[in-house]
């Protein structure tokens, strides 16, 4: 039988309909009492999706003929505003049930804290939790106190986490969960010892860590360089039966490729295999990040054709590590066989090989590079810009780089301080120093600029010869609230030598330290001294020479050329260096006293026993060479030593 037409009747949507609503208003519940709850956080909320139940069916009466408003249709209201993020409402309903007496069950409240946790709302759960007792008169669990606590720990707030603990924990039994989210904030905070005593707590509370308190405590204790402390735990999950995952493992090898030891590193991903925890992309990519570091690139691109499914990520690894090298063209080809694996270049890979391809002269290729990115479909991005913007700046290549940041501005890429900075560079390079300028004012107009735009501005103009200028706009730097760094003071610095106004130039360096600012670097010291010496004031420069010892800054190669480019020989370089590599190692700074001995041995001048025996000592561990002395006593003579 079909049905009538009357059941066949077309609804309106729901959007047209009178029951359905955009945010639930109640009429008989003041304004100030629903604002009070809600806080001045909720303006800031987006309005919330169409709700699905009817505004109107929660006004007064309760009930109207057949039909009675339960607490389950009230539950259910509820949840539905709690998992949308609709705060302010979720308030003003509870108001409301709390008004007619109703049951408020801590599910509610659970939901609207994992809500929070997931909207990045943190405030909005610290408020609701001291609500639900002072308000609501809902006596907070270990579970509500959980999810409130979770909230904050996503929005990474530690500190204001450690806070709430410390705060709302009492008269709560606190379980697993609750430590392991404390491990986590303690450990991101570096309250390595906090973290390690509230783990050893957990045996005295009756619970057993698992792996991810394991992991926790791991990973904090190795970001720290706590690595003997993070191994011996690992030692210590196998021994109570915790099975490690792949991330307890990963942030060991993190910190193991962080320190060079890759071998320790290739032994622990072996280990990671027989505990029966396979390796995953992030293991394979940590790898790879150390093996690039230490300039193994061919061991690392052996692993990379091991692998069988490898991401962006690990192709943007290898990519960065072959372009850093040196080694562009070998990236060019492995970017073009990521197609035929099934992996598409992203971002990163694109911006390392361009960055690659220009640095190593290849400008050609990088520009019919930028030309396949954009017929690939590929939206183009700031970084990308950038990327180009600078290989052709730094290439002399101005007006195709002004017209890349015209078309960027065109298609809607707003250009940031740093493809302005790497213009301006290019500009001032070519001699165009005017235009330089012009485009400075361009960045200015559109409320832009920090202190490497200001950097680049004051180095130019000093490279140009307008000291003068470079002097005005230091001081304009520091009235818009930018820092100049020793970079910039170095420019500086270099600017005033050039033009001959040594003398002001190291009354600006001695200044710095004298008014809290940077302290001059080894470039900014090699600056003055050959100021002072193409200006004949050798006696000065000696005593630059000394302070500079004094301060813990060592000379190198460029430091010996500037002074012996000034001695005009006179058989006294070997006596003066020698000297100088004595007065470096009664520092005892072994290592800086390298420099000096090299720069001797360059011009076959040859140290005294004395510094010799020093250097050698400050270099060489005992125990070591010792231990090197022995092996070699044991393969020459087939003894040990004795």
């Amino acid at each position: 039988m079909r049905p009538s037409n009357l059941h066949r009747r077309k609804l309106p949507p729901l959007s047209s309909s009178p029951f359905f609503y955009r945010r639930l208003s109640l009429p008989h519940l003041s304004s100030s009492s629903s604002s009070s709850i809600a806080g001045d956080e909720a303006t800031d909320d987006d309005p919330p999706p169409d709700c699905p139940i009817a505004g109107e069916l929660f006004r007064r009466p309760e009930k109207a003929g057949n039909y009675t408003q339960g607490d389950s249709t009230f539950l259910s209201l509820a949840l539905s505003m709690a998992n949308s993020g609709d705060f302010v409402s979720l308030k003003n309903l509870l108001q409301a049930m709390k008004s007619q007496n109703r049951h408020l069950p801590k599910t509610i409240f659970i939901a609207a804290f994992r809500s929070c946790s997931r909207l990045r709302r943190p405030l909005h759960a610290l408020r609701l939790f001291d609500e639900m007792s002072e308000f609501f008169g809902c006596s907070p669990s270990t579970d509500t106190f959980n999810s409130a606590f979770n909230a904050v720990v996503s929005s990474e707030l530690y500190s204001k986490a450690i806070a709430f603990h410390a705060a709302k924990s009492r008269g709560l039994s606190p379980n697993l969960l609750t430590y392991n989210l404390l491990l986590k904030c303690l450990c991101r905070t570096g309250d390595l010892d906090g973290a390690v005593q509230a783990f050893r707590e957990l045996p005295s509370r009756g619970l057993m860590a698992d792996a991810f308190s394991y992991s926790t405590l791991i990973d904090g204790l190795a970001r720290a360089g706590r690595l003997d402390e993070a191994m011996a735990l690992l030692d210590e999950m196998s021994v109570e039966g915790c099975a490690p995952t792949a991330v307890t493992f990963n942030a060991l090898l993190r910190e193991l490729c962080r320190r060079g030891e890759l071998r320790r590193a290739a032994n622990l991903t072996r280990v990671m295999s027989l505990k029966g925890c396979p390796p995953t992309a992030a293991t394979y990519n940590t790898l790879l990040h150390g093996l690039c570091v230490k300039g193994k690139l061919d061991v690392a691109v052996e692993l990379l054709e091991k692998m069988k499914n490898p991401n962006e990520i690990t192709y943007g690894i290898i990519v960065n590590g072959l372009v850093k090298s040196g080694r562009a063209l070998e990236a060019s080809r492995l970017v073009k066989s990521m197609a035929e694996e099934g992996c598409f270049p992203n971002e990163y890979v694109y911006s390392s090989l361009l960055s690659g391809l220009f640095s190593a002269g290849r400008e050609e290729e990088a520009v019919g590079l930028w030309g396949a990115i954009k017929a690939s479909g590929m939206k183009l991005n700031s970084v990308l810009y950038g990327c180009f913007v600078s290989g052709l700046s730094r290439g002399g290549r101005i007006e195709e780089a002004e017209a890349a940041v015209k078309e960027m501005e065109e298609e809607g890429c707003e250009p940031g301080e740093h493809v302005y900075s790497a213009l301006m560079a290019g500009q001032f390079k070519a001699g165009r120093a005017e235009r330089a300028l012009e485009t400075w004012e361009e960045m200015k107009a559109k409320g832009k600029g920090n202190a490497v735009c200001y950097g680049v501005l004051i180095h130019g103009l000093c490279e140009a010869g307008r000291v003068e200028e470079a002097g005005e706009r230091l001081k304009t730097m520091k009235e818009d609230g930018c820092e100049a760094d020793v970079v910039v003071y170095g420019a500086m610095v270099r600017g005033l030598c050039g033009a001959g106004r040594v003398g002001e130039a190291a009354r600006l360096a001695a200044r710095l330290e004298a008014g809290g600012g940077p302290a001059p670097d080894l470039v900014m010291y090699n600056i003055l001294l050959g100021g002072l010496c193409k200006a004949g004031e050798w006696a000065r420069a000696v005593a630059l020479l000394g302070e500079m010892v004094e301060k813990g800054c060592d000379p190198d190669n460029v430091t010996c050329n500037v002074v012996l480019g000034s001695m005009n020989g006179g058989g006294r370089e070997g006596e003066f260096l020698e000297g100088l590599a004595g007065r470096v190692l009664s520092k005892g700074r072994a290592k800086g006293a390298v420099a000096v001995v090299e720069a001797m041995l360059r011009r076959q001048l040859c140290p005294g026993r004395a510094v010799w025996e020093k250097m050698v000592g400050g270099l060489v561990k005992r125990r070591r060479s010792l231990a090197g002395v022995d092996r070699c006593w044991e393969v020459v003579f087939g003894v040990k030593s004795g």
